[in-house]
């Protein structure tokens, strides 16, 4: 049932994003592009302030603490990508970007991602891949 509604999700996700594609799905570029600029500035960030061992200890923790307990990609707020997505592209934003920055760059994510995909794209790639896959797959 489960491959049956990820290949159903799939399938609508390219039909929703080819009827979008020349308008609202440039968004998905842009969220992600200045989404990653606060992602990677969270990176160096826990990195210069908990050194090498603090950054390795904080990502075991978020990894396989967080995403052991509350994983599967089932709850956004909780899981390792929606901590992740969070600080990296709320939290860091609005620190280095201020605080409508941050704002801002969210939207554009979620706005670019959730009309360019469909509410149910979004979840399949922005919640479990990359809550699970991707982060679960880096974590420890």
């Amino acid at each position: 049932m489960g491959v049956l509604l990820v290949c159903f999700c799939d399938l609508w996700v390219v039909l929703w994003c080819g009827v979008w594609f020349l308008g609202v799905c440039c968004l998905v570029v842009v969220g992600c592009v200045v989404g990653c600029w606060g992602f990677c500035l969270f990176f160096v960030l826990v990195f210069l302030v908990f050194g090498v061992f603090g950054f390795v200890l904080f990502f075991w923790f978020v990894g396989c603490v967080f995403d052991g307990v509350f994983g599967w990609g089932w709850f956004f707020c909780v899981d390792v990508g929606g901590v992740v997505l969070w600080l990296g592209w709320v939290g860091m934003c609005v620190v280095f970007g201020g605080m409508w920055g941050g704002v801002v760059v969210y939207c554009l994510f979620v706005v670019g991602w959730g009309l360019g995909f469909g509410l149910c794209g979004f979840y399949v790639w922005g919640v479990w891949f990359v809550g699970w896959v991707v982060c679960w797959g880096w974590g420890w």
